[in-house]
């Protein structure tokens, strides 16, 4: 490394709600030279039916945490979260991470919970215990705008491999929330924010999430649902570039 250069930053992904660490390879392909230190967290249940939702999201962010800490070293972080990753990335970063310089946020599901109707709580709770892949792959599409079969594999793969009993878990945790998301967040480092056509987390929804960071920077990728990741990983690559040379010209990894 030059002198005066900022070595390229270090990736540190966390996965959303039923999905797991293999979500990110299509936007790690298309992001070069920064793919090969980009570490994706796999969230691991609890296990503790009687914890509040607070407590799931705080012992989820505790797990990003301690991997941001074994990827410490020259380079700079930047923590990325999707969907209920998104909060737990949020809550990861208030924590305090050495070398954190940045924190991306991909249709993040709001750190303040997302109260649902009881039958649709009752429709997500039957969703996590299906192991018809078929029937899996239907109601990710439900979600998506643009989700081509490969994606649909990889997305039914991972609910299968988080089975019921976490499913439900981190179901009673991105519903219910943690306090912090009632306030300003603690968050001090720049933050992108990317929404998508979701239906669910919808654009206006995540536009007012964003006036509780310091410094947030929308930024929407088009013809994307649920999984810009895997539906227009050229695109949401693109915008995480963008948002790195912004925090670092040198830092972009080209």
């Amino acid at each position: 490394m030059s002198a005066g250069r900022t070595p390229a930053p270090k990736l540190v992904l966390v996965h959303g709600y039923l999905d797991g660490p293999a979500v990110w390879q299509r936007v790690l392909h298309h992001l070069g030279g920064l793919s090969p230190t980009a570490r994706c967290v796999r969230l691991t249940p609890i296990g503790a039916r009687q914890q509040g939702s607070a407590e799931l999201l705080e012992a989820y962010a505790h797990q990003v945490h301690s991997e941001c800490t074994r990827s410490a070293g020259d380079a700079p972080i930047v923590l990325i979260g999707h969907s209920m990753g998104g909060a737990v990335a949020e809550l990861a970063a208030a924590k305090g991470i050495q070398a954190l310089t940045g924190l991306v946020l991909i249709t993040p599901s709001p750190l303040r919970g997302v109260p649902l109707p009881i039958e649709v709580m009752q429709r997500f709770a039957t969703r996590a215990a299906r192991t018809d892949r078929d029937e899996i792959r239907a109601g990710k599409r439900a979600l998506a705008v643009d989700l081509d079969a490969a994606a649909q594999d990889i997305m039914a793969t991972a609910t299968l491999e988080t089975g019921e009993a976490f499913a439900l878990e981190q179901l009673r945790a991105w519903t219910g929330g943690h306090p912090q998301g009632l306030a300003p967040s603690r968050v001090d480092v720049p933050v992108q924010l990317v929404t998508t056509d979701d239906k669910f987390f919808t654009a206006e929804l995540l536009r007012q999430e964003a006036t509780r960071f310091r410094d947030a920077t929308p930024r929407h990728v088009a013809a994307a649902g649920h999984w810009p990741q895997l539906e227009q990983p050229g695109r949401l690559a693109a915008a995480i570039k963008d948002f790195l040379a912004r925090l670092a010209p040198a830092a972009s990894g080209g």
